[in-house]
């Protein structure tokens, strides 16, 4: 990891603003072993090992495992497929996100926000998301700007809702539409374009 000092003086923006799983984990252990520590960088850690998980040598986000989960059941036929483990399911994912059983303050609200600018991110710049399907050129900046509010209201709203769990996806979900006003250009009138298309 490059700009050490940088990252070191801009702290804690720095640690929010680094994407690899392992920098963040040098970055903050770097910090913690340079008392005297703050009793917030305990908060950080605490929530980077429950974020972050090792399977077989490699870490795993498993925010971005929870959301990706959550999609799958945009699918209707998915869900009708999985339809008796669907609550089940959907209960452990909201709890990987920290969103029932958990303290949800500003630190986890932090992390919600750099897991939101993470994905909304890959969605962006990915040439898979922004593809058509099965079509080979991408999709224009409006189509894509609405398929990402469809995926954050499908996912933090109507597929919760039909498991019982609006109420505790609620504050992801405006985390989400923050992250999407701030990086989607337009981002706001696309968003209330999403919404009267389904009036």
């Amino acid at each position: 990891m490059d700009n050490s000092d940088n990252n070191k003086d801009n702290w804690p923006a720095a640690y929010y603003e680094l994407q690899s799983i392992e920098d963040r984990r040098q970055l903050l252990d770097r910090r913690l072993a340079e008392p005297p520590y703050q009793k917030e960088d305990l908060e950080r850690r605490r929530l980077f090992q429950m974020r972050y998980k090792s399977w077989e040598g490699r870490s795993i986000d498993t925010f971005m495992d929870a959301w990706m989960t959550i999609r799958l059941y945009q699918n209707p036929n998915f869900l009708f497929r999985n339809e008796k483990k669907f609550p089940k399911e959907m209960q452990e994912q909201a709890e990987k996100l920290g969103l029932i059983h958990y303290p949800q303050d500003e630190y986890l609200r932090a992390e919600w926000k750099h897991f939101t600018r993470l994905y909304i991110k890959t969605c962006l710049t990915g040439s898979t998301y922004k593809s058509k399907i099965l079509v080979f050129f991408p999709l224009s900046p409006e189509k894509l700007a609405l398929k990402i509010a469809e995926d954050i209201d499908l996912g933090t709203c109507v597929v919760p809702r039909i498991a019982k769990l609006e109420e505790a996806f609620g504050p992801l979900r405006e985390i989400f539409l923050e992250s999407y006003r701030e990086m989607v250009d337009q981002g706001d009138k696309y968003w209330k374009e999403y919404l009267d298309s389904k009036k």
